[in-house]
């Protein structure tokens, strides 16, 4: 609940806070985050070493419609749980998850965007994701077996309710061989 639109500056001084566990950027004026370009010649970082701690960081109730696919740098790293609800994102501003390295990353929450279908092979790259959220979202069709690509080992919860879905293919969680919980509810879903 601030008037900040960047995110830059403020994720220049979180690479000096190395007990960080929480970065809450809710409820601002952010709309685009743009590309984050680190000093690495800094005498006091180490850029394989930039954050030692598992951080959550919440940038939900902002209007961000632009991600660059270099917006966190190193932080991303350190990122465990990413809550990017209620936005204006949909499926094209994702090739940040492709391109930066989530390493850590347990848990990432997208409810309320304007998502329409999950590009394949997005989330290959984390290997270690739990959690994916996508409530309320403008999904109409799970045709993909590549749509979960990459999270065979990890996945845990699906949160996928509240969409338009009205199809889902069989082979659509052929890559989520540790799901527990999926969510389904509040769609179009029928036998038919």
């Amino acid at each position: 609940n601030n008037l900040l639109t960047s995110t830059i500056d403020i994720f220049r001084e979180v690479i000096r806070m190395r007990r960080l566990k929480v970065l809450n950027l809710s409820r601002n004026k952010i709309t685009q985050l743009n590309r984050f370009i680190e000093n690495i010649n800094n005498n006091n970082n180490n850029n394989n070493n930039i954050l030692l701690n598992e951080l959550q960081l919440d940038l939900s109730f902002n209007s961000i419609n632009r991600i660059d696919e270099m917006a966190f740098g190193s932080i991303s790293q350190s990122i465990v749980k990413l809550n990017l609800n209620n936005n204006e994102l949909n499926q094209f501003q994702f090739g940040f998850l492709k391109r930066t390295k989530f390493e850590n990353i347990k848990e990432l929450q997208l409810d309320y965007n304007k998502i329409e279908y999950i590009p394949d092979n997005l989330l290959q790259s984390l290997s270690k994701l739990e959690h994916l959220s996508l409530k309320g979202n403008l999904i109409y069709s799970l045709q993909s077996e590549f749509s979960f690509y990459g999270l065979n080992l990890s996945l845990k919860k699906l949160n996928l309710a509240s969409n338009k879905i009205v199809h889902i293919s069989k082979r659509a969680f052929l890559h989520c061989s540790k799901l527990r919980e999926l969510n389904l509810e509040r769609n179009q879903l029928s036998t038919n």
